[in-house]
């Protein structure tokens, strides 16, 4: 794989990927939330057990799942991934039709 090894501005940027990708995380989660409100006759999980989850499914994916002992674009593509996913999950909970187009839908 071609990358820039470890140095000082390849940590730098892998740090700056890893914080893209917790902000990223974060988005999606709350959209998540947002789109999970209970109804009336059912009993939501507690946001602890929800956050805890996400953050831990996040932590995995971004350091056991994505090599950083490289800088590769690997961090960018799952931070683009992310930010599609929690742009789809907010678009189905507020149904704006006009904001569907930046997705060619």
């Amino acid at each position: 794989m071609v990358g820039i090894h470890h140095s000082a501005p390849g940590n730098l940027i892998i740090f700056i990927g890893v914080l893209f990708l917790f902000v990223l995380s974060t988005f999606l989660l709350r959209a998540i939330r947002r789109e999970s409100e209970p109804s009336d006759d059912s009993v939501p999980l507690p946001e602890w057990i929800v956050l805890g989850l996400g953050y831990g499914i996040f932590l995995w994916g971004s350091l056991v799942l994505i090599d950083t002992g490289m800088v590769a674009p690997d961090l960018l593509v799952a931070g683009f991934l992310l930010l599609m996913g929690g742009y789809l999950v907010d678009l189905r909970t507020r149904k704006r039709t006009g904001s569907s187009r930046c997705l060619g839908c």
